[in-house]
């Protein structure tokens, strides 16, 4: 909670994604730097383009969180928006770098989650993985977000068929919508 505090009064400031995290990680770090706790992040901005006909940009900032899925149903390609730095309340003079993808467009869904989802086990001891929930991303990419979660999250309990979860499952889905990204996004 401290850290999504922190961090949203500094987004309503003047700077961009990578000086927040850089300032979220100083303030983190005074306080965690000795217990061996940590926090990971995925930051991201999505901006259409000030022209309709163009793609919109994806800035982000990863701080030891999983990257970022990226589907394109126009390509039928996923990208992982993978490039980032350590986790928060480590090492407190880290700078964090800011990366981009200018080609957002309509129709691309963008899914964030944590490991407990891929990582999940049946009873056989197989894991769920990056590939089923790839799957599911791309049969239900013109379905809107809530419908996708919802998918993910029906599937991955019907293939653990009973097995505690070992680790929080969390998962973000956003997709990008109309002729100008980001004129309606869906976010769940």
């Amino acid at each position: 909670t401290t850290a999504r505090a922190v961090l949203r009064m500094r987004a309503s400031m003047v700077g961009g994604p990578a000086g927040n995290v850089d300032d979220l990680n100083r303030l983190l770090t005074q306080d965690t730097a000795e217990t061996g706790r940590f926090v990971t992040l995925f930051y991201l901005s999505m901006e259409p383009s000030p022209d309709a006909g163009r793609p919109g940009r994806m800035r982000w900032v990863r701080a030891g969180h999983d990257p970022a899925l990226v589907y394109d149903p126009a390509t039928g390609e996923f990208m992982e928006l993978s490039d980032g730095g350590v986790p928060l309340g480590i090492i407190g003079d880290v700078a964090y770098e800011e990366f981009t993808f200018d080609g957002m467009a309509g129709g691309q869904v963008v899914a964030l989650g944590t490991d407990g989802i891929w990582e999940a086990r049946n009873r056989d001891g197989e894991m769920f993985g990056k590939g089923r929930l790839r799957r599911i991303i791309r049969d239900k990419a013109d379905r809107p977000a809530r419908e996708i979660v919802e998918a993910v999250l029906e599937e991955l309990w019907a293939f653990r068929r009973g097995v505690a979860a070992e680790d929080d499952v969390t998962l973000v889905v956003v997709r990008v919508t109309g002729d100008n990204p980001l004129t309606c996004p869906e976010l769940v």
